[in-house]
């Protein structure tokens, strides 16, 4: 293209330019659209020269950022012309302005294009393969598959290496985007013709794209009958590495085609090793070749080359080594240098080294002793991503010779120098290691008493209910089971006895204490002591962990007679507490304290031993799992195994047979919705919907329209409820007189409320708290009598689902002054809405996206799909990825849904998250949980506004989800 007819080009480019600001730039782009839209559309046409010229500027306008709604036809067209200038100009231009759904276009192309793939011109060859492989459309896909299919696996001399090479990229497009279609185990014999060194002295460019090629179908297919491959990819190897037989131009930094070496390393990584002598001693010799040449240079990239090469061999080793098929030295020679990697300072180094050991622990974890002191000092670092590597290699490098060094260490770690972030998977490892390693249980007792003296708020109650378990004891040893109770009370006796108890800490030894007190009577304590011991604890303790110490008192009070009055004094007081399971249990546990004594010790007799079967089935195993499976991007992390991704299937089974059918007339809507046609109109207008209108679904079954209303958030406590919607607990209501404390707890479909009521003018008397059906939809509600016995009168409230759709209840409470105003009232809402009957469910993503693709694809009537575009609350400046990271957080604790980012490249692009409502029909009486998927997701093509799609088994569940996200994101928070 010439200057000259580039000029216009030239020109308007010069003119934007020149713009002084973003409206005169846009003035000078609608004025060029205009323009070009009456030279596509007058009479006559355009000649090919005119048509190409205008095309450009499309493109220019396109590349600003700028939308392009014409020109795509003509763009087309122009692959028709004879002429390379025009031709080249419209393969490019149609696969940038062309969406690859316009089936239109493609259809009218489809034979320009099979005619540049026959040709004999390269570039025009060229030109079509890049074109199909770029957006792999599926009209072209389905017409064009064979002949692109004929290119890639030619066996004669018709297509150069240059044009093969492409066409083998091109097919890989294909099946990767289309899987369903192709049956790569056909190829076989064109796979193995295609590292063929015969054909024309097989170039590397040419091998490189083969390698990419099997390295990708791998996945889709057994590749086991490639194994005779192997030899061909050692001597390829060999040529690059010894002799070097390749001309300069494929050096790098001082090495032949480090990217093809990788690959070929990696494609060795496939099968097991040759059983021919004379490869293995190649192979062999080209592996310590790698590991011993390998030197730290001056030069990054010449370093980043090597070590690039030299983690790769070292995979390569390791997948040898899992089958013994690998000779020692080379082993120990890859720890030795691993070891040198994780010492220097170099975070990504040190970061790859420790990763590379991970996986080196499945084959041998002696010879990563030696450098455990390293690997320690590793865990002191800033990176958290180091932090948690060597965490990784401390557990999996963990065997019966060096656990308890091991376990030392990472106590003493915990107490001093642990990070926050880290810190749960760190207890978690703590325990599964003591537990796994104890040679003796009286070490394990010790180690779990101080992991959960230190680190108590970071023990969650799998840890310390496995830890009860342990010291119950499994199956018939009862004499080895007293041995250790006998420790461990004792033990727990003497750690609770001080001031300031951990609450988890507290809970063990109250249990212990009440199951095995008698050993504590044996060895001299007094009964009284006993009951001290634990009583001083109990004022100042959470409802939960006086829970367990009332149960502790009165397990005592059956064992030791004399202690009944002081528990029977703490059961009547409990029995007044605003906490109904405290309230409950002082109740009950006072009832059975009046019976007599026979009947009080077999109501509480001591904890049978737990059966085989729990011993066996650790619940920290499948704990850290699932933390795995939740914090990485992918499956292949050292320190996931096989049977996490078990337990996730699992979990996903169960998830399924809960779902259920939602009834076939929903209940009558206290919000009115969009009709169909009207909010499709509405959404096809939002600027965003050309970037996402194939995420979107607008029509078919199962297709719900969101609530016209916003969520009403203006009412007197309207602050507090935006507060405690996403909370638990906070200020319900304040005026000038009164204030009112809310607490509230959440399980499935069932809930519970405490209010303590605070006035300033007075004594509160004659409280009547009444909720209102106006405006209330969807709850039963269970109001107690209100408690007067402290300063500040208290009231519990239970509430329970009853419906799939839910609005903030009203209600109003009446109350007199003692000797002051009477009949005084005021009105409010309760933070209860569909969120706080929504319960996560952990799902990992590639499971997610399935069920999501079979919601939005089905064409069942249960499967609702409800699609919103939304404003952006942030301003455009800010990323997209933190945009989403801020919804993620709001999915987590305002819609209490587990969140799994979605990735592409390392940048955030869209956020998912999963759930269940819950809520119990009335007329069955049963429990009914429904799936609910929500997916948010960004455009960088214009970051003002968002897609927010939801699916599941319930249509107002949906609606009143995107209700309750446009609430917060308008504003209203």
């Amino acid at each position: 293209m010439s200057g000259q007819t580039m000029r216009g080009l030239m020109t308007f480019i010069t003119d934007i330019r020149s713009c002084k600001s973003k409206d005169q730039e846009q003035s000078r782009v609608e004025k060029e659209l205009a323009k070009i839209r009456q030279k596509f559309t007058k009479q006559g046409g355009l000649e090919g020269y005119h048509r190409k010229k205008y095309i450009w500027k499309l493109l220019y306008i396109y590349i600003l950022g700028y939308e392009v709604t014409f020109g795509q036809t003509e763009a087309a067209n122009l692959i028709n012309s004879t002429k390379f200038s025009e031709k080249y100009t419209g393969y490019i231009a149609t696969g940038i302005l062309v969406s690859e759904h316009d089936s239109e276009i493609h259809k009218g192309i489809v034979h320009s294009i099979r005619q540049d793939l026959v040709s004999n011109s390269e570039i025009n060859q060229s030109l079509a393969i890049q074109m199909i492989g770029a957006q792999a459309p599926k009209i072209l896909v389905e017409t064009l598959e064979k002949d692109i299919q004929k290119i890639a696996f030619n066996t004669d001399q018709r297509y150069t290496a240059f044009i093969r090479k492409k066409a083998i990229l091109c097919l890989l497009r294909m099946v990767r985007k289309y899987p369903d279609r192709y049956e790569p185990k056909r190829w076989q014999n064109s796979i193995l013709s295609l590292f063929e060194s015969s054909r024309q002295q097989l170039q590397l460019g040419h091998l490189s794209s083969a390698c990419s090629f099997l390295l990708g179908i791998s996945q889709f297919m057994d590749i086991e009958p490639l194994k005779d491959l192997c030899p061909r990819i050692v001597k390829y190897l060999q040529k690059l590495i010894y002799t070097k037989e390749y001309a300069n131009e494929y050096q790098y930094y001082k090495c032949t085609n480090p990217w093809l070496q990788v690959k070929l390393l990696r494609i060795l990584q496939l099968f097991p090793m040759s059983s021919d002598n004379n490869v293995q001693k190649v192979l062999t010799q080209i592996l310590q070749r790698i590991i011993k040449g390998t030197e730290f240079k001056t030069n990054v990239n010449q370093n980043n080359v090597n070590h690039g090469i030299l983690f790769e061999a070292a995979n390569l080793i390791i997948h040898y080594g899992k089958s013994n098929q690998i000779n020692e030295q080379l082993k120990d020679d890859v720890v030795t240098i691993l070891g040198i990697f994780i010492r220097i300072k170099e975070p990504n180094l040190k970061y790859l080294g420790l990763e590379t050991m991970c996986k080196f622990s499945q084959i041998n974890k002696q010879l990563l002793d030696k450098h455990l002191k390293t690997i320690l000092e590793s865990l002191e670092m800033n990176d958290i991503s180091i932090k948690k590597r060597a965490l990784d290699l401390m557990y999996l490098m963990c065997t019966q010779a060096n656990a308890k060094r091991i376990v030392e260490e990472l106590l003493s770690y915990s107490e001093d120098w642990a990070d926050a972030s880290i810190k749960e998977e760190l207890v978690l490892k703590i325990a599964i290691l003591a537990e796994r390693y104890a040679e003796d249980l009286v070490w394990y007792v010790d180690v779990v008493i101080r992991l959960v003296g230190s680190s108590g708020d970071y023990v969650t109650d799998d840890i310390w209910f496995r830890i009860i378990q342990m010291i119950v004891g499994f199956g018939k040893e009862k004499e080895a089971n007293k041995i250790l109770q006998k420790y461990a009370v004792n033990k727990l006796f003497n750690s609770i006895n001080i001031p300031h108890v951990h609450p988890t800490l507290l809970m063990i030894g109250a249990f212990v204490i009440a199951e095995y007190g008698e050993h504590l009577v044996e060895a001299g304590k007094d009964e009284q002591k006993l009951f001290d011991v634990l009583n001083r604890h109990f004022q100042l303790s959470s409802p939960s962990v006086r829970c367990m110490l009332l149960n502790a008192f009165a397990k005592l009070a059956a064992k030791f007679p004399e202690l009944a009055d002081q528990c029977t004094n703490l059961f009547e007081v409990s029995s007044e507490h605003f906490d109904a399971d405290l309230q409950q249990r002082g109740i009950e546990y006072n009832a059975i304290l009046q019976l007599d004594l026979e009947t009080q010790k077999k109501i509480f007799a001591k904890q049978p031993t737990y059966s085989e079967d729990i011993q066996n089935s650790n619940p920290l195993l499948k704990k850290i799992y699932k933390l795995k499976l939740g914090n990485q991007k992918d499956n292949k992390d050292p320190t996931i195994l096989r049977e996490a991704q078990k337990t996730a299937q699992e979990q996903v089974q169960q998830f399924l047979e809960k779902e259920k059918k939602e009834q076939t007339q929903e209940e009558n809507q206290v919000n009115p919705t969009y009709k169909l046609k009207e909010y499709q109109e509405q959404t096809m207008d939002r600027i965003l919907y050309a970037f996402c209108k194939d995420q979107i679904q607008l029509e078919g079954k199962g297709v719900i329209t969101p609530y016209k209303e916003k969520l009403n958030l203006d009412f007197v406590n309207s602050s507090q409820i935006r507060t405690l919607l996403p909370t638990q607990n906070g200020q319900l209501f304040q005026n000038d007189t009164l204030t009112i404390n809310y607490k509230s707890e959440f399980k499935e479909h069932m809930g519970q409320t405490a209010m303590q009521f605070l006035c300033t003018e007075g004594q509160m008397e004659n409280i009547n708290l009444m909720i209102t059906s106006k405006d209330t939809q969807g709850m039963d509600f269970n109001i107690s009598p209100v408690n007067y016995s402290q300063q500040n009168p208290s009231i519990i409230v239970q509430i329970m689902s009853v419906e799939q759709n839910h609005s903030l209840p009203m209600v109003q409470l009446f109350y007199d002054i003692k000797n002051g105003e009477k009949q005084k009232k005021v009105e409010f809402r309760l933070p209860v809405l569909v969120n706080k009957f929504t319960q996560p469910v952990n799902m990992p993503p590639e499971q997610f996206q399935n069920f999501y693709t079979k919601y939005s694809d089905s064409t069942n009537e249960t499967y609702k799909k409800l699609d919103v575009i939304l404003k952006s609350p942030a301003p455009s400046e800010v990323p997209i990825p933190q945009v989403l990271n801020k919804f993620g957080t709001l999915m987590t604790d305002l819609l209490n849904l587990k969140v799994h980012p979605h990735q592409e490249n390392g940048v955030v692009k869209k956020i998912n998250g999963v759930g269940q409502v819950i809520y119990k029909d009335q007329e069955s009486g049963e429990v009914i949980k429904l799936p609910v998927m929500v997916q948010m997701e960004g455009y960088d093509e214009f970051k003002e506004e968002l897609r927010l799609s939801l699916r599941g088994g319930s249509q107002s569940a949906l609606q009143n989800i995107s209700q309750l996200v446009q609430a917060y994101f308008s504003g209203q928070k």
